[in-house]
């Protein structure tokens, strides 16, 4: 019986530092002040983090979730731009608090400081995070990574943001954000050597135009080989061939009369 007792014992802590671990690892990931998220959909935000940490460029995809903001948190921004919305200011906000938490105490003034800032640029390079919040209704927006602004063309951001629930604050709408970020992330941000925008608007311009630009070149050099006129030199002196001949040959009078 004192067996049992004592391995349910060690069970019950092994089981509690377990689930103390993952809270404590999982914490960054997920902020739901609205309580939206399911178990499930925090596994999978967890567990895509996590797998991302064994990468080459290690990006992060963090979901925040906020019931109520100041007013001052909402203003000087603009919905119409994707990256740049009050989502901005409230991750530049958790990012300073969280470079903090990596300060040694016992070091000097300058050395906290150097750190605090050391380690929130490291959050603003890797972190890009998924904001659920209101505002005259309710935003879900993202704050891009300074790794995904860089890593993204101006016409990937426009596949990527397009028909995106942002007039919308549910568990759903976090989790399409989630998503559509997570495929493009893994394949373009968390493996390549080289982090780079991959096709631009000019270029999709230049492909969608460029059987156009060859027709129109085809016919170019297909005039200058074979030119044709208007106005023939020679088609006056034709005419004046012709009626004079005409003249000579036909009518009511005797053609030798002009000799």
């Amino acid at each position: 019986m004192r067996w049992k007792n004592l391995l349910l014992v060690i069970g019950t802590v092994l089981i509690g530092s377990l689930g103390l671990s993952l809270t404590a690892h999982a914490s960054p990931y997920i902020h739901d002040q609205l309580g939206i998220l399911s178990a499930q959909q925090r596994q999978q935000i967890i567990q895509t983090n996590q797998q991302w940490q064994r990468t080459r460029n290690r990006p992060q995809l963090w979901v925040y979730t906020y019931a109520k903001l100041p007013d001052s948190a909402l203003l000087g921004f603009d919905y119409s731009n994707p990256f740049d919305t009050p989502g901005n200011d409230l991750v530049d906000q958790r990012f300073q608090q969280l470079g903090q938490r990596a300060v040694d105490p016992t070091a000097s003034t300058g050395d906290q400081e150097y750190a605090a800032a050391q380690a929130t640029k490291r959050l603003h390079d890797k972190v890009s995070v998924i904001v659920v919040y209101p505002d005259n209704g309710w935003h879900t927006v993202i704050d891009p990574s300074d790794n995904l602004t860089s890593g993204i063309s101006d016409f990937q951001k426009w596949t990527l943001t397009r028909r995106l629930p942002t007039k919308q604050g549910t568990a759903q709408s976090a989790m399409t954000y989630f998503n559509r970020y997570q495929k493009f992330i893994t394949k373009h941000i968390a493996k390549p050597a080289k982090i780079k925008p991959g096709l631009s608007w000019a270029w999709v311009s230049f492909w969608i135009c460029s059987p156009l630009l060859l027709w129109i070149l085809i016919k170019v050099l297909k005039a200058l080989r074979h030119p044709t006129f208007a106005d023939d030199p020679h088609a006056g002196a034709d005419m004046l061939s012709g009626y004079l001949w005409g003249r000579w040959m036909g009518g009511d009078h005797d053609p030798w009369d002009h000799f």
